[in-house]
């Protein structure tokens, strides 16, 4: 960013932008530019952007803002904002905006476990990346501290997360489109970290959650005085102990702390939205990617309605009610597993909850049962990022892509047989075989691994598992009435192998309600 400055001999605050904005960011096209920033009370601010000019007055407070109208793709451009001094942003394309978060998964970079993936094309000059710094915030952050936008090159590849990358490599390079990715993700994080405060009162099924919330949010208003008294009085008793040479006494228990966020470091309601995300909202952006749930797997179903309140939270915010939001769904994790368990909470589950988020308008899901390992970060975010991105293609750029594997719909019990029929088959069923990067190949001698089978006696046994006519007929010795299937319902199916010859995997799914 140049700065020209141009301040009188008696010095005024100079106009600022907000940190937002910088040399090769990228503004989202076909939406009305916003631009805003900060200066002297009363000072007159014009803003000129590729031929297009607006004007402001800052107000008491030394506030402004500045909207034009929006722009087709294309740049690069500058955008100068004059008052007193000149602020000058270079290199300025206009595309669509990706915002990329969740947890740890997310934020994931190339060189974390060797041998470093390969990246492929890395001079890419219209995607553009830009990191979030993990910051925590009691109450909406207004500002945004000093951001830097990367524009695509070997050397700035190597200081960028893997899933967001992919998704914009993919995207960038299949619809030469500009492509902003915003990473904003912390490790460990739940839904509710990054909710906006109002969003939970709008979804019934939180009434509960948010009843918690606000009995602590008043419990610290009320035991403010008391806590503050009780730590002046330990910071004079510990200066007067360090005067004498003697052991400083310890911190008292302080309770009653602020539930969205209490220092220095622990988590709370709505912390990283106003720390990270509150902020952006006045940035117009193309949509959401979200890679979040290993910390959230004994939610159950509460998940999907944290989900709801997340995702119509944003898109409130955002002033977007049919913004895309595309997630993950969890890879396979840990040891390989063996045949299915009745325990109620898992990860086998929690991914039947995740699936279910799909019943919210204008979302899409990532299924990764199939590039997982035994490590909770998993090294192939290839496929992760590229799987989310052919979501995005095929739903907001028209591209005739299938984004999705067959989806399980129904199950028929004939006889000692049970039959799985799908939706969104395609060009039909196939056992697949997923080598490293390469997209899965049809496995002609291989069987349907990963198929379990259990009478009413709820006893799991392997099934016997074949496709017939693009549907899948399941049956074993050892159950003569069968009751339920369920395919690569565990912790890590490491061998699931039921693909739609699009080479994208099938999701776990079960037929009963145990």
């Amino acid at each position: 960013m140049c700065l020209a400055m141009a301040l009188s001999a008696t010095s005024v605050p100079a106009v600022q932008i907000s940190g937002v904005f910088g040399d090769h960011m990228v503004l989202q096209r076909d939406r009305p530019i916003k631009v805003w920033g900060s200066g002297e009370a009363g000072e007159a601010i014009k803003l000129e952007l590729a031929g297009n000019q607006a004007s402001a007055t800052a107000n008491a407070d030394g506030k402004w803002s500045l909207e034009l109208p929006g722009m087709k793709a294309g740049g690069p451009v500058d955008m100068t904002i004059t008052g007193k001094n000149t602020v000058t942003i270079k290199d300025i394309l206009i595309g669509d905006i990706w915002l990329c978060s969740g947890q740890s998964n997310m934020g994931t970079g190339f060189d974390r476990r060797p041998p470093p993936l390969d990246p492929g094309e890395m001079n890419l000059p219209k995607l553009r990346y830009l990191d979030i710094p993990n910051t925590l915030a009691q109450k909406p952050l207004q500002e945004a501290p000093g951001l830097r936008w990367m524009v695509s090159s070997p050397e700035t590849v190597k200081h960028c997360a893997t899933v967001p990358w992919y998704f914009g490599q993919m995207l960038q390079q299949q619809t030469g489109i500009p492509i902003g990715i915003i990473k904003a993700n912390w490790g460990g994080a739940l839904p509710e970290h990054w909710m906006s405060p109002d969003s939970m009162k709008d979804v019934p099924e939180l009434a509960g959650l948010y009843t918690e919330f606000s009995h602590k949010l008043k419990a610290y208003e009320e035991n403010l005085p008391r806590n503050m008294k009780v730590l002046e009085d330990w910071l004079g008793a510990a200066n007067e102990a360090k005067s004498k040479g003697l052991d400083i006494p310890p911190i008292p228990w302080v309770r009653d702390l602020n539930p969205v966020y209490a220092p220095p470091d622990s988590l709370g309601y709505f912390c990283m939205y106003n720390g990270m995300i509150s902020y952006l909202t006045h940035l117009p952006i193309k949509g959401v990617t979200w890679y979040q749930g290993e910390s959230s797997q004994l939610d159950g179903p509460l998940y999907y309605y944290k989900m709801l309140a997340l995702i119509n939270g944003w898109r409130k915010v955002w002033n977007d009610p049919d913004m895309p939001f595309y997630f993950v769904q969890l890879p396979n994790t840990a040891g390989a597993s063996g045949l299915p368990e009745f325990n109620p909470i898992g990860i086998w589950y929690f991914r039947e909850v995740q699936a279910k988020c799909l019943q919210i308008p204008h979302t899409g899901m990532a299924v990764t049962i199939d590039v997982g390992e035994e490590d909770l970060h998993p090294r192939n975010k290839y496929d992760i990022g590229r799987r989310l991105a052919r979501i995005a293609l095929a739903k907001d750029y028209g591209k005739n892509i299938e984004y999705t594997g067959p989806v399980f719909k129904k199950a028929e019990i004939r006889g000692n047989k049970v039959i799985l029929s799908f939706d969104q088959i395609g060009a039909g069923l196939m056992v697949g075989r997923k080598v490293g990067l390469k997209p899965a190949e049809e496995d002609k001698g291989g069987k349907l691994q990963e198929v379990a089978i259990a009478g009413a006696d709820k006893i799991w046994h392997w099934g016997e598992a074949v496709i017939e006519d693009n549907t899948v007929v399941v049956s074993s010795p050892e159950v003569s009435a069968p009751a339920a299937v369920r395919y690569a319902f565990t912790l890590n199916p490491a061998k699931c192998n039921l693909y739609g010859r699009n080479g994208l995997p099938v999701a776990p799914f079960r037929t009963d309600g145990w």
